[in-house]
C-alpha cells in the first residue's frame, strides 16, 4: 500500500462529508486500523476479481456495493480501478452463483429422475 494512505487519508467514502479532495491527519492507531481495513477490503476485491470467494461473503459485499465500490475506488485509485468496474465484477460473480445453483438443481432433478427408472426396471 502507497506510504499516502498511512498519513493522509481521503474521507470521501467514510462519511466524515470533509467535501471532494480534501484530507485527514490520523493519530497513529487509528492509522493502523484504517491500514488494515484498507488491505482487508482490497483483498476481498482481488478475491472477487479472481472467482475465489465465499459465497456468502460475495453476497455481504452485494448487500453494501455502493459502499464497498466507493471504497475500493478510493483505496484502489493507484491501480486505476472505478467504481463501475466494482460494481460489474460483483453482479457479474453473482450471475456465475445463480447460474451455477440452477445448473446444480438440474443434475439433482436427473439423477432423482434416473433413480426412479432404476427402481422401476
Amino acid at each position: 500500500m502507497p506510504s499516502y494512505y498511512v498519513n493522509i487519508i481521503t474521507l470521501s467514502y467514510m462519511g466524515f462529508c470533509l467535501g471532494e479532495g480534501q484530507a485527514a491527519v490520523f493519530e497513529e492507531g487509528c492509522q493502523e486500523i484504517i491500514r488494515k481495513a484498507c488491505m482487508v477490503t482490497e483483498g476481498h476485491f482481488k478475491d472477487v476479481k479472481s472467482g475465489v470467494i465465499r459465497v456468502s461473503d460475495l453476497q455481504y459485499i452485494d448487500q453494501h456495493l455502493d459502499t464497498f465500490a466507493d471504497i475500493i475506488a478510493v483505496v484502489m485509485k493507484h491501480e486505476h480501478v472505478k467504481k463501475e468496474v466494482v460494481e460489474k465484477t460483483v453482479k457479474m460473480r453473482l450471475r456465475e452463483v445463480e447460474e451455477f445453483s440452477h445448473q446444480q438443481g438440474l443434475i439433482n432433478m436427473f439423477a432423482n429422475l434416473c433413480q426412479l427408472t432404476q427402481g422401476t426396471s
